[in-house]
């Protein structure tokens, strides 16, 4: 509980940067693992939760300076140059080496997000392939800047996302971390 980490890249105190995160908790049941100590191990079944609350980020002064991240960050409505997350929240089944269920959940104060999905599992020695099956994603943007970059985005790329009143609903489909948006 109540965990801070800070950085100031050559004692310069502009650029520290500051991450708090007061409340933290991990829990895992039914862990099954197998390997050596030199290789690894094959994930075989997990059931567990992350969840964090009002983790707390300061970026450095410098870097707000510089003109695209500080663009970036005033479209999604930061403009003191702090983030908070209210709620990260991860639940995984996994039900064998595979295949896993997750739903995560996501509140800051420029959006709202809501992830559930099936996840493909490859592992190897070296590496390990996830994919995303049966994904879907609601978002729900709060921010004006946001709700404008998600508009342009739209217009620019000639397609309309799935809307249940102001909540952006996504099917993906691939790669974890480059999966696909599929339209329909």
């Amino acid at each position: 509980k109540n965990v801070k980490f800070s950085a100031t890249p050559n004692n310069f105190l502009n650029d520290r940067t500051t991450l708090h995160i007061p409340e933290l908790m991990i829990q895992c049941n039914d862990l099954i693992l197998h390997g050596s100590l030199k290789d690894v191990p094959t994930l075989h079944k997990i059931s567990g939760k992350f969840r964090t609350k009002n983790i707390h980020l300061k970026i450095p002064k410098g870097l707000m300076e510089d003109s695209e991240i500080q663009s970036t960050l005033e479209q999604i409505g930061i403009w003191n140059n702090s983030i908070t997350i209210r709620l990260i929240e991860i639940d995984i089944e996994m039900i064998n080496e595979f295949t896993a269920e997750i739903a995560l959940k996501l509140n800051t104060p420029f959006l709202r997000a809501l992830a559930t999905g099936k996840l493909d599992i490859r592992q190897s020695k070296m590496t390990t392939d996830i994919h995303l099956r049966n994904s879907k994603v609601e978002i729900k943007p709060i921010s004006l800047g946001l709700k404008t970059w998600i508009k342009k985005w739209e217009r620019d790329k000639r397609k309309s996302l799935k809307r249940k009143g102001s909540t952006i609903i996504l099917r993906l489909d691939g790669p974890i971390f480059s999966p696909s948006i599929l339209m329909d």
